[in-house]
C-alpha cells in the first residue's frame, strides 16, 4: 500500500446538538423549517441500533479480512432512507492533503441487476471516468478494489437490494441469489469492507436462507411500521421536541396521537411529511406552536377526499 493510501484516521461527525440546531432553524424561512422537520433524525431505538451497528462495522475495517455486514430492511416508509442520509452526513466525503477520503460508497440497484450492471454502478460511484472497452470483468473488479483503497472506503451500501430477490435464479439450494449473489460474494472477499443491504424484507429472507451469504452478512435490523402504542407515543414526543417552535404541541397526547395514527398508520415517512406540511402552515403565520388547525390544513391538501381526523378530534 502506498503512502497515499495508508490507513487514515476516520472520525465520524459527532451526534449533533439538536436543541442548538432547532433554535437556529427557528430563525429561518417557513420553507426551510418545513424541510428541516422532514429530514430531522429522530433517535428511536431502531435508529440508534442501526447506527451503532454500522459504526461497529466501519471500525472493523483493517482489523479483519471478514468485516461482515448487515441487512437493514423493512417496508416503504419505515426509515431506511432517513438512516442512509444520516450515515452519509456522519461519514462525509473529505478533501485531504493526501487525497479524497470517501468512507461510504453507495449504489442503488435498478430492476433486474446483473454482475455487469453492478460493476458499472460501482465504477460510476467511485468516479471512474475511463473507457471500459476491452477491459475484462477481473480488470474492472481490480479497478474497483484500487479505488476503494485510494478513497479509504470503509463501507459499501447497496440500496434497493430487494431487486436481488427478483433477479435471483433459484437453481439449487446453494445459489439462491443467482449470479448477482455469487458476484457479491467474490466482491466482498476482494474489497474487505462491510456491506449493508437496504431493501424490503425479501432481501433478508434471501440472505438468511443462503448459508454462504448468511455467513458473510449476519447482521439484521428489521424496521417496522409503528403500532399505536407506547413506542408510537415516544416517537411523537421526540418529534415534538425537535419542532422549531417556542412551545410544545403535545403530539403524544391522546387526541393528537390517535389522529396522527389514523392518518399515517404508523408509517414514519407519512408522519414526517404530514408534520412537515403542518409546520409550513404554522411557520408562515409565525405561530408559537403547531396545533390541530395546522394539521387539518395539511391533511386537506394531502387527502382532499375523506374524513379529516384533525377536525373530528378538536
Amino acid at each position: 500500500m502506498s503512502t497515499l493510501t495508508q490507513r487514515r484516521t476516520l472520525v465520524p461527525v459527532p451526534w449533533a446538538d439538536t436543541e442548538e440546531i432547532r433554535r437556529a432553524v427557528m430563525a429561518k424561512s417557513a420553507a426551510e423549517q418545513s424541510e428541516y422537520v422532514f429530514n430531522v433524525p429522530i433517535h428511536t431505538s431502531n435508529f440508534i441500533s442501526a447506527v451503532k451497528a454500522i459504526d461497529f462495522l466501519v471500525n472493523r475495517v483493517g482489523e479483519t479480512v471478514h468485516p461482515g455486514g448487515l441487512r437493514l430492511h423493512g417496508e416503504g416508509g419505515t426509515g431506511k432512507s432517513f438512516i442512509l442520509d444520516f450515515l452519509i452526513q456522519r461519514y462525509p466525503e473529505r478533501f485531504l492533503l493526501r487525497g479524497i477520503q470517501r468512507p461510504i460508497v453507495t449504489i442503488s440497484l435498478l430492476e433486474g441487476p446483473n454482475p455487469a450492471s453492478i460493476r458499472r454502478d460501482l465504477l460510476h460511484a467511485v468516479g471512474y471516468a475511463g473507457s471500459l472497452r476491452g477491459t475484462s470483468a477481473k480488470d474492472q473488479d481490480d479497478l474497483i478494489r484500487d479505488a476503494f483503497i485510494e478513497l479509504d472506503t470503509r463501507l459499501l451500501v447497496i440500496d434497493e437490494a430487494g431487486h436481488l430477490v427478483a433477479s435471483s435464479r433459484r437453481l439449487n439450494t446453494e445459489r439462491l441469489a443467482g449470479p448477482c449473489g455469487d458476484y457479491l460474494k467474490v466482491l466482498y472477499d476482494k474489497l474487505k469492507v462491510p456491506f449493508v443491504f437496504l431493501g424490503t424484507s425479501g432481501i433478508s429472507t434471501l440472505i438468511r436462507q443462503d448459508p454462504q451469504l448468511e455467513s458473510r452478512w449476519r447482521g439484521d435490523v428489521h424496521l417496522h411500521h409503528y403500532q399505536n402504542d407506547q413506542q408510537w407515543n415516544a416517537l411523537l414526543g421526540a418529534l415534538d421536541q425537535a419542532l422549531p417552535f417556542e412551545q410544545l404541541a403535545g403530539l403524544n397526547s391522546k387526541s393528537f396521537s390517535n389522529a396522527l395514527y389514523a392518518t399515517t398508520q404508523g408509517n414514519l415517512r407519512s408522519l414526517k411529511r404530514l408534520v412537515s406540511d403542518a409546520t409550513l402552515h404554522a411557520a408562515k403565520r409565525l405561530d408559537r406552536q403547531i396545533n390541530f388547525n395546522h394539521f387539518a390544513e395539511a391533511f386537506d391538501l394531502q387527502c382532499p377526499i375523506g374524513t379529516n381526523p384533525f377536525r373530528e378530534a378538536k
